[in-house]
C-alpha cells in the first residue's frame, strides 16, 4: 500500500516529461511483433487506442498503416512530442491535436465498444496497487468491441531484486517511480474478470530499458 502517493505522483509527472527521458523513449524502435500485429488487419478500417502512448512511436506506424487512431498519455510532455510526430509525418496540426489527448488509463474518455483494438505498450505496470491495475483492466474492457483485441506490453513480478517492496505487489523503484507487478498467470485471471481472454500463450523475457533490466511479458487478449 502506497501512503503518499501524492509524492510518488510527483515523482511519476517529473520523470516523464523530462525531455531527456522522452528522448530516449522516441528513439526506441517500434516493436516488430506490433507492426506483424497491425499489418494484419491494415486496410479493414479498424479503429485503435494508443493508450499511454508515450513518445508516439507507435501511435506514427498505426496512422501510417491507416487505422482509425487516437492516443492518449497522462503526462503532457508525451502528448505534446506524439503531437509534434504525427504533424512531422504529414498530420494536419488540428488532428493531431484531436487524436492525441490527455487521458488516464484509469478512466478512458471513450464510450463503450468504440474501440477494435486497444495497444497498451509498457502502461499497465504504471498502476499504484492492484485495485488500480483491475480498474484500468476494466477500463479497456469496456472501450473494446466484442471480439476486440487488447495487444499488452508490461514489466512482470519475475525480476524484482532493484525495488523496494511497500505493499501487495506493489514495488518502488530506484527512481521513486511506482510499479505493480505480477505474474503473467495473475495478469490472466484479472483479465478473465473483465472478459478478456489470451488468444496465444503469454511471451516472457527480459529486457534493457532505460531505467535497468526488466521481466517483460506481453500477449494478445480477445474480448468475449
Amino acid at each position: 500500500m502506497i501512503s503518499n502517493k501524492t509524492d510518488y505522483r510527483k515523482n511519476a509527472e517529473e520523470f516523464w516529461n523530462d525531455f531527456e527521458n522522452i528522448k530516449w523513449f522516441k528513439n526506441e524502435p517500434v516493436p516488430q511483433y506490433w507492426i506483424d500485429f497491425f499489418k494484419r488487419y491494415s486496410g479493414k478500417n479498424k479503429s485503435v487506442l494508443d493508450l499511454g502512448c508515450g513518445a508516439g512511436r507507435n501511435t506514427e506506424v498505426l496512422f501510417k498503416l491507416g487505422f482509425d487512431t487516437y492516443a492518449c498519455d497522462l503526462y503532457k510532455n508525451m502528448v505534446s512530442t506524439t503531437r509534434k510526430c504525427l504533424i512531422g509525418i504529414g498530420v494536419d496540426k488540428k488532428v493531431a491535436d484531436e487524436r492525441v489527448t490527455l487521458g488516464d488509463m484509469l478512466d478512458i474518455k471513450f464510450p463503450d465498444q468504440y474501440f477494435d483494438i486497444v495497444l497498451s505498450n509498457g502502461v499497465f505496470h504504471n498502476a499504484y496497487d492492484l485495485s488500480e491495475l483491475d480498474k484500468a483492466i476494466g477500463q479497456v474492457s469496456r472501450v473494446l468491441k466484442k471480439n476486440g483485441h487488447l495487444c499488452f506490453n508490461m514489466f512482470s513480478s519475475e525480476k524484482l531484486e532493484s525495488f523496494k517492496k511497500t505493499g501487495d505487489s506493489v514495488y518502488v523503484t530506484k527512481e521513486g517511480l511506482v510499479m505493480t507487478l505480477i505474474t503473467s498467470q495473475n495478469f490472466q485471471r484479472i483479465c478473465l474478470d473483465h472478459g478478456l481472454k489470451a488468444e496465444s500463450p503469454i511471451v516472457q523475457y527480459k529486457r534493457e530499458v532505460s531505467t535497468g533490466v526488466r521481466a517483460v511479458m506481453r500477449g494478445i487478449m480477445v474480448k468475449d
